[in-house]
């Protein structure tokens, strides 16, 4: 089912206020007001701890070598197709590929659902399984560690699809990892076929889908389900977070995982994130797990990814200093990998469509309901006529009919020029419809929904495996660990005003010094809350 995002952003934003209502159970009923009246906004897309939402669209991804091509020329072993799954890698994933392999460290700088992960896993899991082919199956070789243990949780459930079967062990150690085998509840496979696995797990989700239920985890025999199996088998690859890292390489007898190690590969997801204090403790913790492990810098592959360093194009000083102060290595062994596109040609020829009639909301949810599959070919017809004022032919196949349509459409055009970067949907909205100069002059939700309405449909049209416009909808939520406290009233009765971040409490109090704001901490448990101050004697 196709999703309206401007619906389901409420939706979510709503879920995530109820949430900040029962985490901050605040027993004062003169916060508790003050508080709610901060948030209780006609909408909770208005309030000040939500930004957005702002939109912009993804260009389709370069392409490298074919990957049985690679594997044919030895570049790639040759079980990775198979792991793989699909023909090509992109372009940045390659480029990754080929710089570990070089045994350079590598800052992988790509959007959201490029597949960043992939990027090092690929020649992660390739040395692995040379290494196994000449005997070696123990020893951690490869550290993957995560800020989060949400994303090191689904990092794990992709390893068991990948590795299962392969006799590369892996395993996961956070603060929830059961500590004896006894304590395991995840159920084993019996049986060390990929093939039996790969198909034990797809039965297992098509019954839990058909129950509309969670899917059931079954560990391959690859993966390590305890501590106490992490410390005996010693896997190859070991997710984890920093936290629970830093007390595994000072406590015995974890330290003896590390101790003279085959370790070859470290890997930090979400690198931005290690900044300030907590960056430079990671930083002496990646130069402590080297030593122990008796590695010189440069025998240690060191990665890091995220979503938003930027685009580094091998100029980027500044991600390069980063990544070889936080790896303790030289700036000139950095690689850096950004995305690379396809170009688009688009014809001369492009029509200018009028500003479409009636309710854009409306419409938008009819081309929302045609294009869920199974499509509704008649009812895309007649709303792609209805928004483009040109007759529409689906023809055989309405998805490349519908690329044929709208590739010749001066607004499509347009919007993918406005659309580079982010920006706010309405100012987007607007810039696009002005950029025709055809005398429109929709405007608010009727321009934001004509907008939408372009992007679902450039989203469904499809050519050669390739979407037309691959849009994205970003939505900024923070919670309330800036939430501050000003002294007020008089000397006789002293209250507190509660603002949601410094910069709101500063607006409102002009002239107090920061230090005369206080952050509020309060109790899950009772709601008390209570005035965080340092004081240094």
């Amino acid at each position: 089912m196709s999703i309206n995002p401007v619906q389901f952003a409420h939706s979510v934003c709503d879920e995530f206020l109820r949430y900040l209502f029962s985490a901050y159970p605040l027993s004062d009923p003169d916060l508790r007001d003050q508080f709610r009246k901060l948030l209780d906004r006609p909408s909770s897309l208005d309030t000040p701890l939500v930004q957005g939402p702002f939109v912009s669209l993804s260009e389709a991804f370069a392409k490298g070598d074919p990957v049985q091509q690679l594997a044919d020329k030895g570049t790639l072993h040759h079980a990775m197709p198979g792991l793989i799954g699909y023909p090509n890698m992109y372009m940045h994933q390659q480029k990754v590929l080929e710089a570990v392999k070089e045994g350079r460290h590598v800052l992988v700088s790509t959007g959201t659902g490029s597949g960043k992960t992939e990027s090092f896993l690929y020649p992660i899991i390739d040395d692995l399984l040379r290494q196994r082919d000449k005997g070696v199956r123990e020893g951690v070789t490869a550290i993957l560690v995560y800020p989060m243990n949400a994303l090191a949780n689904d990092q794990l459930d992709r390893l068991r699809d990948v590795l299962g079967g392969t006799g590369v062990t892996f395993g996961q150690w956070v603060g929830t990892t059961p500590a004896t085998e006894g304590d395991v509840g995840v159920e084993r496979f019996q049986g060390s076929s990929r093939p039996a696995y790969l198909e034990a797990r797809r039965k297992r989700r098509e019954e839990a889908q058909a129950e509309d239920r969670a899917v059931r985890p079954m560990a391959p025999l690859e993966e390590c389900c305890s501590e106490e199996d992490i410390r005996e088998r010693k896997p190859r690859i070991l997710l984890t977070n920093y936290r629970q890292l830093e007390v595994l390489s000072t406590r015995l007898p974890d330290v003896s995982l590390f101790a003279e190690a085959p370790l070859k590969y470290l890997v930090f997801d979400e690198a931005h994130t290690y900044a300030g204090a907590t960056g430079a403790e990671v930083a002496c913790l990646i130069r402590r797990l080297r030593a122990l492990a008796g590695k010189k810098p440069d025998e240690v592959v060191c990665v890091g990814t995220s979503a938003t360093l930027g685009d580094p194009t091998g100029t980027d000083d500044a991600a390069r200093r980063f990544a070889a102060r936080f790896f303790g290595v030289d700036p000139d062994r950095v690689t850096l990998v950004g995305e690379s596109y396809v170009s688009r040609e688009w014809p001369r020829g492009r029509y200018k469509p009028v500003a479409p009639k009636g309710d854009g909301m409306e419409r938008l949810g009819r081309v929302l309901a045609a294009v869920t599959e199974p499509a509704d070919v008649p009812a895309i017809k007649a709303v792609v006529e209805e928004l483009t004022g040109q007759l529409f032919d689906p023809g055989d196949d309405w998805t490349e009919a519908l690329f044929d349509h709208l590739v010749t459409n001066e607004y499509v055009f347009q919007a993918t020029s406005v659309l580079k970067r982010p920006g706010k949907l309405d100012e987007a909205a607007w810039n696009t419809s002005q950029r025709l100069r055809t005398g429109r002059l929709p405007q608010g939700g009727s321009a934001s929904a004509e907008l939408l309405a372009y992007l679902v449909l450039g989203a469904a049209a499809r050519k050669g495996g390739d979407s037309l416009l691959r849009p994205k909808v970003h939505f900024f939520i923070r919670g309330l660990d800036e939430m501050v406290a000003a002294l007020a009233g008089t000397a006789d009765v002293t209250t507190l005003d509660v603002a949601l971040s410094l910069n709101d409490a500063k607006e409102r109090h002009a002239g107090r010094r920061d230090d005369a704001f206080f952050p509020v901490l309060v109790c899950r448990s009772c709601g008390q809350h209570f005035l965080e101050r340092w004081y240094q004697g």
